[in-house]
């Protein structure tokens, strides 16, 4: 394989190894979406550019730089089956010596490494529907548990972020986040807050409309359209990248989501992704403190 020795000599805590075992040899991040699809290897990442390979001998850590290489030890490869060598090798590039990034602190550091985007997202929702039991006698938000214990095992951020894997996350995160949404326990605990006109259009309303009716009257939240904004535009970009529609309509929906995402006509869809999975956890969090501070009983 391609690698580049004096990265070894020179980048700071990579020679304390013996005969260059830390060496950082650089992989087209391309080979992910082989070993995603295929049934002997499964990816996960801890954090964000920090994650695991697991092959049928055994498993081994790599990093994804700011330049989007994958970046592996020349020691861990020697431990891997022929057969692993050889399908990276020809994925194998030059060194851009660009070594920083959540692997090399947690392995070369000892920084502790946050969790990744995804699970931290994971993590704020289950805040959110926990509040609710608690706040609101065993109120659940989310139905359908077991059917998404999949979806969460598969959410985990883009390889290449082509358009199709893309829309792929946007459809995951809209299944688990707004079409899980049991509305029918809000409609219920709305009712006695509406007059009968609000009634009869509340009883038309989809996830996320209900959701922000009751934000704003259960929970006293003035600004609940905002607050919510990112949910929506989740949906707007499941539709736009996963829908059959005419190109300008998709177009359309696209810029108008980078736009309500504060992001320049021509940001990337790497961009996009790191944005909307970010407010999304504002979202979550939001909404969980709105929960801890009302009563429980309506005003």
């Amino acid at each position: 394989m391609t690698y580049e020795a004096l990265d070894w000599l020179y980048i700071p805590g990579l020679s304390h190894s013996g005969a260059g075992f830390l060496t950082p040899v650089f992989f087209d991040r391309d080979i992910l979406t082989y070993f995603y699809n295929h049934p002997n290897y499964a990816v996960s990442f801890g954090s964000d550019t920090y994650g695991t390979l697991y092959t049928k001998e055994g498993y081994i850590s790599f990093g994804v730089n700011e330049n989007g290489k994958l970046i592996m030890w020349l020691g861990d490869l020697d431990k891997l089956s022929s057969r692993d060598q050889l399908l990276l090798a020809a994925h194998n590039v030059p060194s851009d010596h660009a070594i920083g990034c959540e692997f090399y602190d947690g392995q070369i550091e000892a920084v502790f490494t946050g969790a990744s985007q995804e699970r931290r997202l994971i993590r704020v929702s289950g805040k959110f529907a926990a509040a609710l039991i608690e706040k609101f006698e065993l109120l659940k938000i989310f139905k359908m548990d077991a059917e998404a214990a999949t979806l969460l095992k598969a959410l985990c951020r883009p390889a290449l972020f082509t358009e199709s894997e893309f829309g792929d996350a946007m459809e995951r995160m809209t299944k688990l986040f707004i079409e899980r949404l049991d509305v029918g326990p809000l409609k219920d605990m709305l009712r006695s807050l509406l007059n009968q006109d609000e009634r009869k259009k509340m009883e038309g309303l989809r996830e996320l409309k209900t959701l922000q009716l009751w934000a704003e009257r259960r929970l006293g939240m003035s600004s609940a359209g905002e607050i919510l904004a990112p949910l929506f535009v989740l949906y707007d970009l499941r539709v736009a990248y996963k829908h059959l529609l005419p190109q300008s309509r998709a177009e359309e929906m696209k810029k108008s989501c980078r736009s309500r995402l504060n992001l320049p006509e021509d940001a990337s869809l790497d961009n996009i992704y790191t944005t909307i999975t970010a407010q999304l956890e504002a979202t979550f969090i939001a909404l969980t403190q709105a929960v801890c501070e009302i009563s429980s009983t309506p005003r």
